[in-house]
């Protein structure tokens, strides 16, 4: 059973997802995206985290 960002706030959830994305590895990476993606949370780049397309990207 995952426990990621359960009882965490949003703020906290994509706090802890930046940071696991500034640790510069594959898996770190894939784990942020998971967490922003299955809480409904922004990516922190193009194409990271949620599956819809980043605000102003034509």
């Amino acid at each position: 059973m995952y426990k990621l960002g359960q009882n965490k706030s949003p703020a906290d959830m994509a706090s802890q997802a930046r940071a696991f994305r500034e640790r510069g590895t594959d898996s770190m990476e894939r784990l942020a995206d998971y967490i922003e993606r299955h809480n409904d949370l922004p990516g922190q780049e193009p194409g990271h985290g949620s599956d819809q397309p980043a605000e102003g990207a034509d």
